[in-house]
C-alpha cells in the first residue's frame, strides 16, 4: 500500500495546484474499505511522495508544484538550467527520504513522552490547547 501511495503522491505532488492534503483527500474515499493499517500506509505514502512530488516540476519547469516546494524553485531550477538535472532532482529525492527518515525517528523517541505528559491535562488544559491550536 505504501508503494502505491508513493506513487500516487508523486503524481500528485507534480500537478501543480494539487497539494498533498488534496491528494490525500481524493485517496480518502477509497481507504472506507480498507482496514486501518493499509488505509493509514497510502495516505502517508501519498504525503511523502507528495513531498518530493512537488519538487520535479519545481526543478524542471520553476513551477512548485506544492507551496512548500517554492524554495526547491530557486535552486533546482538554477542547476536545471546548467544541465544538472539529474543531480537536482536526486538532491531533491535524497532530502526528502532523509528529512522523512530523522521525523520517524524523532516522532518514535518523543512521542511517548509528549502523550504521556498530555494525559495529564485537565479540561482547563484541554481548552487551552484548542484555543491555542486555533489561534
Amino acid at each position: 500500500m505504501i508503494l502505491l501511495g508513493l506513487t500516487i503522491g508523486i503524481v500528485a505532488g507534480a500537478l501543480p495546484g494539487i497539494t498533498m492534503l488534496n491528494s490525500i483527500v481524493l485517496v480518502l474515499p477509497f481507504t472506507y474499505l480498507m482496514g486501518i493499517v493499509p488505509a493509514l500506509l497510502l495516505m502517508i505514502g501519498v504525503y511523502c511522495g507528495g513531498v518530493f512530488g512537488g519538487s520535479i516540476t519545481g526543478i524542471l519547469f520553476n513551477i512548485p508544484g506544492d507551496p512548500m516546494n517554492v524554495p526547491t524553485t530557486w535552486e533546482g531550477y538554477r542547476l536545471n538550467r546548467q544541465g544538472k538535472t539529474q543531480y537536482a532532482l536526486g538532491l531533491a529525492i535524497m532530502s526528502s527520504a532523509f528529512g522523512g527518515l530523522v521525523s520517524a525517528l524523532f516522532l518514535a523517541f518523543f512521542a511517548p513522552p509528549f502523550a504521556k505528559f498530555a494525559l495529564t491535562f485537565s479540561t482547563v488544559e484541554f481548552f487551552a490547547v484548542v484555543v491555542f491550536g486555533l489561534a
